[in-house]
């Protein structure tokens, strides 16, 4: 939870000066603030250790539990995600979700129709940003250690990776392409021990040139065919 607000206030924060730019410029920015906050943090030593990283406690199930501290922390990993998953796909149904459509398909319409773009702009950073720190929390406390350095330039490419072979604009397609990041690069390994990178590189350019919309948009299309295939006849 304290990951949750302290990084949606971040977002909020971030998102005020970044109402001015829209497009490849936003894209840029945002990708200079993954790039330099790192080395920010490295000069608050005092607080994340710099490159030492901090060491954080493992969690330890309730005696009433009978789960091994893994089990445990696999089940709480499952349950957020569940909870979070369930919170973005109400979120993009909801008039929030349905405002921040209208922005991204016309700005100008969107206006036009009374919504008020700085407001669902800035809410829309800080709720993807309150998104991200629970799932950083997660990944801290997987892995028992946290550092400055674990979250690289390469760690954002994969993650835009995962969403865009996943599927842009879906909720369902965030797990399709963490499914692809996490077994990928294990299947590229097995096909090719001397050239894993380049065996992953090329499973996602055919990945890109098959399903240019992703995963989600491919199996949207299937059923979309599949429905005008089985209409009545007559109609």
């Amino acid at each position: 939870m304290a990951a949750a607000v302290f990084t949606f206030i971040l977002g909020f924060l971030f998102g005020i000066p970044a109402l001015r730019l829209r497009g490849i410029s936003l894209a840029l920015v945002t990708l200079a603030l993954a790039v330099a906050l790192p080395q920010i943090l490295k000069r608050f030593s005092w607080i994340t250790h710099g490159t030492e990283g901090i060491v954080v406690p493992r969690m330890v199930p309730p005696d009433t539990v009978s789960l091994s501290e893994d089990q445990f922390l696999y089940l709480i990993c499952v349950i957020v995600a569940v909870i979070f998953f369930a919170l973005g796909w109400n979120l993009t149904r909801a008039r929030m979700g349905r405002a921040m459509v209208a922005i991204r398909d016309n700005h100008v319409g969107a206006a036009s129709m009374g919504i008020d773009l700085n407001r669902v702009k800035i809410l829309t950073f800080a709720v993807s940003a309150a998104f991200a720190g629970v799932a950083g929390a997660l990944a801290t406390l997987t892995l028992g250690f946290v550092s400055p350095d674990d979250f690289t330039l390469a760690v954002s490419i994969a993650f835009l990776t995962g969403i865009v072979v996943g599927g842009l604009s879906t909720v369902s397609g965030a797990i399709i392409g963490a499914l692809f990041l996490v077994y990928t690069p294990i299947y590229a390994n097995e096909i090719s021990r001397a050239a894993p990178g380049f065996v992953y590189g090329a499973i996602l350019i055919l990945v890109m040139l098959l399903i240019p919309n992703g995963a989600v948009g491919l199996v949207r299309r299937a059923s979309a065919i599949a429905g005008r295939g089985v209409r009545p006849a007559g109609t």
